[in-house]
């Protein structure tokens, strides 16, 4: 087999192991130079109510204005039985729901931009835990978080009875925005271009959003030292990263490594969260693998395991890589781990 052929068939092993396709038909769970992120991880807020724990982090407690907001989320069975969690742990996927007492004190529900049809279940055994890490900045409210203030963020968890369903919360986790001048431009325009952006920096994709990236490339260039520049350039270089079937030109373009490289230089990596490092570690590996450049690959996916490995809330991720690593080691003589 040729090492061309080698080239696609681990592209192609890569691509379908990850969580979905760059289209805007389908936006599934977004999948460098190792960094720490410039904030510590929040305290954890935890609810504990009848043997089930549930743990909310903000992956950063402290952000500009217009920042990106990714929030952790772990459960635990405390029980001495098994404990079942209906779908999935992000919002639209299961029987979760997100929300904020705002600046004005007032509760409000962070709704997901889509929910999606959810099925099967999960089942915890006696102290097992389970996670998942989502976006919570932007919804179907549009933005979440447009004044600066302090936010106090809980999660609602229903799990299923022989009665019908109760109801488990965590306790507020709070996050503090700071004003920035990026985060005004940010929300300065019309809705068409604030709107676009929003999903652009949610999806991490989408060429059709032209108005939005048009608007973000602006406020990047203007405020090169903000951190929501260095969140505009990853999310540039994810979208270069990956195919992107454009429906409004009625083709798809290909990915462009070299492009995604070169916006990779202009990232500050100690501002972006862990778990856009992971997938930047990512799609890193699968361009040193369309170069045929394999133990580049094979280092770029050690470095997105090391960040992801042991934490519940990251457990997909280091589940995708350790596929990848196997898929990796069939057609090279790269040992995995």
């Amino acid at each position: 087999m040729t090492f061309s052929s080698l080239s696609k068939l681990f592209m192609f092993a890569l691509i379908s192991v990850l969580f979905g396709c760059a289209s805007p038909l389908k936006h599934g769970r977004d999948l460098g130079d190792p960094a720490l992120i410039a904030d510590a991880p929040a305290p954890a807020s935890v609810s504990q109510g009848d043997g089930v724990k549930v743990t909310a982090m903000p992956l950063k407690q402290s952000v500009e204005l217009g920042e990106p907001i990714y929030l952790a989320l772990r459960v635990t069975n405390m029980r001495r039985e098994p404990v079942k969690i209906i779908g999935g742990l992000r919002p639209g996927d299961g029987l979760i729901e997100i929300y904020s007492i705002d600046v004005n004190k007032e509760k409000v529900l962070l709704a997901p931009l889509s929910e999606s049809d959810f099925g099967g279940s999960t089942t915890l055994a006696p102290k097992q835990a389970m996670g998942d890490v989502f976006p919570i900045f932007f919804g179907a409210n549009g933005w979440n978080f447009k004044e600066v203030g302090e936010y106090r963020i809980f999660v609602q968890l229903k799990l299923q009875t022989e009665d019908g369903f109760s109801s488990f919360s965590s306790e507020p986790a709070v996050i503090k925005v700071e004003s920035s001048k990026a985060g005004q431009a940010l929300f300065s325009v019309d809705d068409l271009r604030s709107i676009e952006a929003g999903k652009f920096l949610l999806w991490r994709s989408g060429d059709h959003l032209e108005s939005g990236i048009k608007h973000l490339t602006l406020i990047s260039k203007q405020n090169p030292n903000s951190a929501i520049s260095s969140y505009i350039f990853a999310a540039l270089v994810r979208n270069y990263s990956e195919p992107f079937a454009n429906y409004i030109v009625g083709k798809v373009r290909e990915p462009s490594c070299q492009q995604a490289s070169s916006l990779r230089e202009m990232i500050k990596t100690n501002v972006l969260t862990e778990n856009l490092l992971i997938e930047d570690y990512i799609s890193q590996a699968k361009c040193h693998a369309e170069s045929q450049s394999w133990r580049e690959a094979k280092k770029a996916l050690d470095a997105g395991y090391k960040l992801s490995a042991g934490r519940p809330e990251f457990m997909a991720y280091s589940q995708s890589i350790a596929e990848m690593q196997k898929r990796l080691s069939q057609f090279t003589e790269v040992s995995p781990f």
